[in-house]
């Protein structure tokens, strides 16, 4: 409330203060308006982006690489953070850049690797330091979708589980849930969901 004698006032340019501001970055006010409104960020997601500096500069640097602001913000808020509260993990610690986390969201993204295979991934690469891609190739991750072998696969699961198909047929279609989990076993890790689900409907109607 009064002028501190031992202390000499300090007078700043406006060039200064401008300088000063620039070297401070955008702030966290700023970024908030931005990922809500710009990269149509759920405010939640977009409020613990933006609580730590790090965190929300390695996401915009990963999301600069991959353009899917979404997909890259779910990815970090999920698997990043659980892994790093799991570990204890600070962002100095991360064995790996924001372009691998990318390439990984992406992989995930156009189905090269199912969404269970990409927390697999994400765990190997976080612990590693291991480029996603490499991961996925030698770990056998990468899905398949030879339908040959798809169709092979669902048309024996049919013909060993009778009595559930029955039970579908006649109206209980929480069994599908029952046969999709046996398809998915059958196949491994590289079978791709979503086209195993579509054979698999599709047998059982012709069934």
């Amino acid at each position: 409330y009064f002028p501190e004698p031992d202390i000499l006032p300090i007078r700043l340019s406006n060039a200064e203060i401008e300088n000063i501001k620039a070297d401070m970055g955008e702030m966290p006010d700023k970024h908030f308006i931005r990922y809500t409104s710009e990269y149509g960020l759920a405010k939640d997601d977009a409020s613990l982006l933006i609580a730590d500096k790090e965190f929300s500069d390695f996401y915009d640097a990963a999301a600069d690489v991959y353009g899917d602001r979404i997909g890259t913000a779910k990815m970090m808020l999920g698997e990043m953070r659980r892994n790093m509260n799991d570990t204890g993990a600070k962002m100095s610690d991360l064995k790996f850049s924001p372009q691998d986390l990318a390439e990984l969201a992406a992989l995930q993204k156009d189905e090269s690797v199912s969404k269970n295979a990409a927390k697999d991934i994400f765990k190997i690469m976080f612990l590693s330091g291991r480029n996603p891609k490499d991961i996925a190739k030698t770990e056998g991750f990468l899905m398949d979708n030879d339908t040959d072998f798809l169709n092979e696969l669902t048309e024996r699961v049919i013909a060993e589980n009778e009595k559930s198909v029955s039970e579908y047929k006649n109206g209980n279609k929480k069994v599908f849930g029952f046969l999709m989990g046996i398809v998915m076993r059958g196949g491994g890790k590289s079978v791709n969901p979503s086209a195993a689900k579509k054979i698999l409907e599709e047998k059982l109607e012709l069934s």
